[in-house]
């Protein structure tokens, strides 16, 4: 999930995760890395979901991931918590494929695991108060990581040290190519509340490929490219949906062109059931041939 393109369902799958840790709180730990500040060492801590620690160390190392690996083996070393939260998606791989490093190792070298352990990615980050009256474990966890490097020293010095914020490299190539097609996304997706029709209705206006009497008149004898209501010689798309005070005047909002604007660039139902709405109707009151959505014969039910 994309820290950025994917808020919602980050912050949807941590207020899941902290549910479920709250009911088996017993079962559950968080764990955390933080790196000191001018030093080749990180402080990894294991904390129950109450933020309560149960384990921690100062780990020699230059490597977020390696630290974040020890931090989850320090979890593994806990012989009552069977479920182990990390916001690290390279630490929590390296437990899959079994690449674990040196330091990782020689903490699991001396603990005897007994049952079975499983080990969840958290989203990072999502604040304290991300489910209302549950404390959010992961950044309990960080939080003491954070204090531990800083002993003796300044909280600015700890912040200056934290290598928290950027710690989610893309690692499959799903989540490359998500990055990339999400990035160069300018226009929301239909909502799902419209029906096809609407929802193809949307996507043409937003990729300014709506039926116009100008663009049909080039393929259509039976239509004149100009406006039949203000007499402009050109009724293109722009012209239809607000030039045009005619139209403007009988069929509203959206009326402006910051306005379409807004509501094609809009994720909310409402704004975009109204474009589609007087696209739909203008359109209609200007016998356009507009395409709309069927099934197939013999589609199934």
């Amino acid at each position: 999930m994309h820290p950025v393109h994917n808020q919602a369902r980050r912050r949807a799958r941590a207020q899941s995760l902290l549910k479920a840790a709250n009911l088996h709180a017993t079962d559950v730990v968080f764990v955390d890395a933080a790196k000191y500040v001018d030093k080749p060492y990180f402080a990894a801590v294991a904390v129950a979901p109450d933020g309560k620690a149960l384990n921690a160390l100062t780990v020699k190392t230059q490597k977020a991931c390696e630290a974040d690996q020890v931090a989850i083996a320090l979890a593994l070393a806990l012989p009552q918590r069977d479920t182990i939260f990390t916001d690290s998606k390279p630490a929590a791989l390296a437990y899959r494929r079994g690449t674990l490093c040196q330091a990782a190792l020689r903490v699991l070298a001396s603990v005897q695991i007994t049952v079975d352990k499983h080990i969840h990615w958290f989203p990072g980050h999502e604040g304290i108060n991300v489910q209302p009256g549950v404390p959010n474990g992961n950044e309990l966890a960080h939080n003491l990581a954070r204090d531990l490097t800083c002993r003796g020293g300044s909280r600015s010095g700890s912040l200056a040290g934290d290598t928290n914020t950027h710690r989610e490299p893309l690692l499959s190539y799903n989540e490359i190519c998500s990055h990339y097609k999400l990035f160069r996304k300018e226009f929301p997706s239909p909502h799902s509340a419209l029906n096809k029709a609407q929802q193809l209705t949307l996507r043409l206006l937003q990729t300014h490929s709506y039926p116009s009497p100008y663009i049909g008149s080039k393929y259509l004898p039976d239509i004149r490219p100009e406006c039949p209501k203000c007499q402009n010689s050109r009724c293109d798309l722009n012209h239809m949906l607000w030039q045009c005070p005619v139209l403007n005047a009988s069929f509203g909002s959206p009326a402006t062109e910051d306005d379409w604007f807004n509501h094609l660039r809009s994720p909310d139902r409402a704004l975009q059931h109204q474009a589609v709405q007087k696209a739909q109707k203008v359109a209609g009151e200007l016998r356009l041939p507009v395409p709309t959505w069927a099934e197939p014969p013999g589609w199934p039910p």
